[in-house]
């Protein structure tokens, strides 16, 4: 009994989703959340500019049997943008949003046929699980930005 308290103090980390699909499957989970964000880096400072660095990533949680969380996160890409021009540059955080996006359906879309009867949950905005709905004005403004993963 106190052995798995102390186990379910600490998350299970998956290092590839591969990984993290063996872990659900193992762990018996039933529900997989999966939820895009992005991560600000540290400004780096040169003369004349002030560059950020941007990971775009989606995290992947779950739960065993017995309570205890299964995570991992996949770094879909990184951007380097100067700090003094992103007011200008909301077209392009725009696109790598989309494209984020549309890289954990893809992912969604993979787990899915793999862990046949678990539900997965694709986050989106309001902290909501996407539907059909969100997904196909997804789509639509992906084609409206010229983003496409084929």
């Amino acid at each position: 009994m106190i052995v798995q308290f102390i186990q379910n103090l600490f998350s299970l980390k998956a290092k590839t989703l591969n990984q993290f699909i063996k872990l659900v499957r193992d762990g018996r989970g039933s529900i997989v959340r999966i939820e895009p964000g992005i991560l600000r880096n540290n400004d780096i400072v040169i003369p004349n500019a002030c560059l950020t660095n941007w990971h775009y990533l989606i995290d992947f949680e779950s739960k065993t049997s017995e309570g205890r969380r299964i995570i991992y996160q996949e770094e879909c890409f990184c951007t380097m943008r100067s700090a003094r021009t992103q007011i200008f540059e909301a077209k392009e955080r725009n696109r790598m949003s989309v494209k984020m996006f549309l890289i954990g359906e893809e992912r969604m879309k993979y787990i899915k046929k793999v862990l046949v009867g678990i539900q997965v949950d694709f986050i989106g905005p309001g902290e909501k699980p996407m539907g059909e709905v969100l997904f196909k004005k997804l789509h639509i403004d992906a084609k409206k930005v010229g983003i496409s993963l084929s």
